[in-house]
């Protein structure tokens, strides 16, 4: 059985099928762009479905104490990479995309009745990895493992 699920857009229909199919766990790797709607608990992240990007990144930056310039910055922003430069510049960018992660992971939880582990990986095209969360880590050992075999 292939142990990997590609999902595009549908990453809610993704983690319903790996539920299915008697998954225990899950890695999520995207792009902030598609992620943070995930962090939004938005299933379908094609942007006819839904597009929230700069208001969910606006209110984790607001949880994190982001100065409310900067967060009327990021509202305006087009592109989420342009708004990770903001947060950047904020000096909060670790904690804000950490927060993130964790959203992330307790939305596929949720998905997934708890019936499986999650884990996420974000990154941007300017900064590469964003975030991950707590147990993202021990992928890249099972991997290891798996390919010494």
């Amino acid at each position: 059985m292939d142990k990997r699920v590609n999902c595009s857009n549908f990453i809610g229909a993704a983690i319903d099928m790996a539920a299915e199919l008697g998954f225990q766990k899950m890695l999520l790797t995207g792009h902030i762009g598609k992620l943070i709607k995930v962090a939004g608990g938005i299933m379908n992240t094609h942007s006819r479905e839904a597009d929230c990007r700069m208001e969910l990144l606006a209110a984790f930056s607001i949880k994190e104490k982001i100065e409310p310039v900067q967060i009327r910055r990021i509202l305006e922003c087009v592109t989420t990479e342009e708004a990770v430069s903001v947060i950047e510049e904020s000096g909060k960018l670790r904690q804000v995309m950490e927060e993130i992660a964790e959203r992330i992971c307790y939305y596929m939880e949720n998905r997934a009745g708890g019936n499986m582990k999650m884990d996420c990986i974000l990154f941007s095209n300017e900064y590469g990895e964003l975030a991950k969360s707590k147990g993202a880590e021990e992928w890249f050992t099972l991997l290891e493992q798996e390919q010494a075999q």
